[in-house]
Parts: structure tokens; C-alpha cells; sequence
């Protein structure tokens, strides 16, 4: 097996543990519970969980789904919360390796999996997550690319031009945009480094990988735009869709005409773009 066969496996298993954390979170936190104290019990008669009733998805198997004192049922929730999470680390960890953008992805990607299932629930977001969320998505940016400021720039422009205030759901639209950024950068240093061949100078790569990546980070900035204008006029959303639409408008420009240029600055070979044929 290689250490990415392994590491992809160990990621897998320690997401199914974190996934059973975070069904804690999810049951805990709108009920306005610690999350930490005290041990995990049965949501009916309260009784403690033994450790062997507490392995995430087997448990509940065995189980058949119900609590072993009181025969009631367990929600399907606490498996597919830690089937899910185990796969989102799993797969992150195969596609990104050991790196500062696997830690992003899976901080926020547990974020979202927590404010979804609580959403779906109880209609409501809770400000324990999602305010340290902003702050935690723009630490983030400082590390895996110019999100911090192509995100900033868009949002606040877009709430003054509309004279809007920068509600929760503003804050919630920044923090997907950090997402949106990363992989966008991702995608584009990644093609960059994939297509680059000893015949070619790395300016020549970088115009070739911006003709071909450019059409599908701005359809995919489209079709997010599309779908936030919808909620343009809506009082609880305006927010969120302010963020999206002036925040994807400036950082798809940002992404593809910052990260080459920096790209350029860190790793240019000195050799020039070849003379146009005549």
C-alpha cells in the first residue's frame, strides 16, 4: 500500500470519530448544551453510552437503531452524519495530501455538515459557529491564496452600494466564498503544474492554462450569481446574496489575473514568451 493509500484510510477512520462529534454538536448546540460535558447519552431515558455504543456507524447497526435500555428509536441521522463526515475527510485527504488546504476544507466542510443537519432541524444558524467561522475563513485566506481579499473587497462594496448591513447570512456567504476561492486556486496552480512540459516557458503554460480554466471558473461563478439573485430582494437573505454576487464577481477577476501573476513572482524560469509566428 502507499502512504497515500494509508493516510487516505486513517483520515477515513478519524472522520467517522469526528463525524460522531459532531451529531453531538449538531444535538447539543441549538439546545444551547455543552458540548463537552456530559458523556454522550440516549436522547429518550438519558442513560450514559457505554464506548462500545458510541463506535460511529456500527453502533447504531448493531443496535438495530434503537437504544439498548429503553427500545427507543435512534435517529438515521447519527450514522449518515458520520458516514458522511468519514468520507469528506477520506476523499480530502486522497485529492489534497497533507497540506495547509486539507486542514481549510475539512474545518469548514465540518462547519457546513453542522449548520446543514441544525438547519434542516430547527430553521435557525446558530452565532457559536458561524461568527467564529468568519474569523476562522479569513485566517485561513492568508494561507491558501488571495481569498481575504478578493472576498472583502466584493462584500463590502456590494453592502454599500446597496446600503445594506452585514447581517449573519453575510457572514455565511463569506465564509463559502473562502471555499470557492481556494478551490478555484486549486484548480488553476494545479492545471498549471499538470501541463507544464520542459518545451514550454512557464508564461507560455500559465496563458494556456488561463484560456482553458477561465470558461469554467466563470460559468461556475455564473451559476452561483444566477442562484444568489434570486434571493436578492428577500429580508433575511438579502445578505447572503449580496455576498455572493459582488464577493464571486470580484475574486473569480482576483483568481484568474492574481494568482498567475503571483505564480509568475515565485516560480518564473527568466524565459519569454515565444515570438507570434508570421
Amino acid at each position: 500500500m502507499t502512504d497515500t493509500t494509508v493516510l487516505t484510510v486513517l483520515f477515513t477512520a478519524i472522520g467517522a470519530v469526528i463525524g460522531s462529534f459532531l451529531n453531538v454538536c449538531i444535538y447539543r448546540v441549538p439546545r444551547g448544551k455543552s458540548i463537552v460535558w456530559p458523556a454522550s447519552a440516549c436522547e429518550s431515558c438519558a442513560r450514559e453510552l457505554s464506548w462500545y455504543e458510541n463506535m460511529p456507524v456500527v453502533s447504531w447497526s448493531v443496535l438495530g437503531g434503537k437504544c439498548r435500555t429503553c427500545k427507543a428509536p435512534l435517529s438515521i441521522r447519527h450514522p449518515l452524519i458520520e458516514a458522511l463526515t468519514a468520507a469528506m475527510f477520506g476523499v480530502a485527504m486522497w485529492h489534497y495530501g497533507p497540506s495547509v488546504q486539507l486542514l481549510a476544507q475539512l474545518v469548514f466542510g465540518c462547519a457546513l455538515i453542522v449548520l446543514f443537519a441544525i438547519d434542516l432541524e430547527h430553521h435557525l444558524l446558530p452565532n457559536v459557529i458561524t461568527l467564529p467561522g468568519i474569523v476562522v475563513g479569513f485566517a485561513f485566506s492568508f494561507v491558501t491564496g488571495p481569498g481575504w481579499l478578493a472576498s472583502l473587497v466584493g462584500i463590502v462594496l456590494g453592502h454599500m452600494l446597496f446600503r445594506a448591513p452585514f447581517t449573519a447570512t453575510s457572514m455565511i456567504g463569506f465564509i463559502a466564498l473562502a471555499g470557492i476561492i481556494v478551490r478555484n486556486s486549486i484548480l488553476l496552480v494545479d492545471f498549471i503544474r499538470h501541463t507544464r512540459s520542459a518545451d514550454k516557458s512557464l508564461r507560455e503554460t500559465l496563458l494556456e492554462a488561463g484560456m482553458i480554466r477561465f470558461k469554467p471558473i466563470v460559468l461556475t461563478a455564473a451559476a452561483a450569481m444566477i442562484g444568489a439573485a434570486v434571493i436578492l430582494t428577500d429580508p433575511i437573505f438579502q445578505g447572503l446574496a449580496i455576498s455572493l454576487l459582488f464577493g464571486l464577481a470580484s475574486s473569480t477577476l482576483l483568481t484568474v489575473l492574481v494568482i498567475p501573476a503571483i505564480y509568475i513572482v515565485l516560480r518564473d524560469d527568466g524565459r519569454p514568451l515565444p515570438e507570434p509566428e508570421e
